[in-house]
């Protein structure tokens, strides 16, 4: 049985498709972005199927990510930490 990954591209850049095989580390991915193989174009087109039925990630108006810098509490000299709470109105 055979794992999948979908790699979106960022800013513009083109999705890349991956048979994962049995390896879960990524070091044996195989990149099948071009693939004319029928389990692969199943596979990539059940994940167009999917990801039809839910929203893109989109901010709404009124949402936004807060971002707390704080001490961390306890020891001095500690570095600060960061936590995202999200959403915010």
């Amino acid at each position: 049985m055979s794992a999948w990954l979908l790699q979106l591209g960022k800013n513009g850049a083109p999705e890349k498709f991956f048979d994962c095989g049995k390896c879960r580390d990524g070091s044996e991915y195989k990149d099948v972005t071009n693939s004319k193989d029928r389990e692969v174009k199943a596979a990539r087109a059940r994940f167009a199927e999917y990801l039809a039925t839910i929203p893109e990630p989109k901010p709404r108006e009124g949402v936004r990510l807060v971002v707390e810098e704080r001490a961390q509490e306890g020891q001095e000299g500690e570095e600060e930490g960061k936590s995202v709470i999200a959403p915010s109105l």
